[in-house]
């Protein structure tokens, strides 16, 4: 398994884990798109959550934060 498919999964599987369960209990989740050579992450925000007046807040706070201190190597987090 290359490096690339690697950190997909394990994101993926941290996603689906500890990120999404609590965005479920809101009408929400997230998917993980990509991630470029750069090491930047671009995820989706989907359900009700996409369209919340919180969801700048939840990105920053909650996903952003998670991802990045699990996931050092991660640049940034892109919200497409």
């Amino acid at each position: 398994m290359n490096k690339k498919k690697l950190y997909l999964k394990e994101i993926k599987d941290f996603i689906n884990k500890s990120i999404n369960p609590l965005l479920y209990n809101h009408g929400g989740y997230i998917k993980l798109l990509d991630i470029d050579k750069k090491n930047n992450l671009f995820i989706k925000i989907y359900g009700k959550c996409q369209s919340c007046s919180l969801n700048e807040y939840t990105f920053e706070n909650l996903i952003k934060k998670k991802i990045l201190k699990f996931f050092p190597y991660i640049k940034n987090i892109i919200k497409i």
